[in-house]
């Protein structure tokens, strides 16, 4: 009897250890899936942070670069204006650098982000409305803006 009672027991202990071993094969396939998950979400915003930065090189290059200045030239006829513009956006840029990165520093950085996503949006709205209705003051804002975001 007590060497029966000895086997129950033994069996008791090999099914505890079997469970126990289960349990931590679970864990590691739930680690593995949460992490790989994680991967994935990693892998998106890259690629977000890719195309984002493509775009923005795009838009920069455009708005920023000759093709800008000499649309600015065509429509107000003068190199006056064209200086104007692109010294009011240079200066405004040199003016809040500093400013905005002791904001980038002293802020908490996705606040940061998002005011400069806000920023950087509403600059490419106001700069898509006045571009085609060749209204001067939209790009003027438009492009100052997008100079500082």
């Amino acid at each position: 009897m007590g060497a029966a009672n000895l086997d129950l027991l033994g069996g008791a202990h090999t099914h505890a250890n079997e469970n126990i071993e289960m349990s931590a094969e679970r864990q590691t396939n739930l680690n593995e899936t949460a992490h790989s998950e994680a991967q994935c979400r990693k892998r998106f915003g890259v690629r977000v942070l890719v195309v984002s930065q493509y775009l923005n090189m795009v838009m920069t290059s455009v708005v920023l670069g000759a093709l800008f200045d000499a649309y600015l030239l065509v429509l107000r006829g003068s190199n006056t204006f064209v200086g104007t513009v692109e010294s009011v956006r240079g200066l405004s840029a040199l003016a809040l650098a500093f400013p905005l990165g002791w904001a980038g520093d002293k802020w908490p950085k996705r606040l940061v982000l998002r005011y400069n996503v806000f920023l950087g949006l509403l600059a490419a709205v106001v700069l898509s409305l006045g571009i085609p209705f060749d209204n001067v003051y939209m790009i003027f804002v438009g492009s100052v803006a997008y100079a500082i975001h």
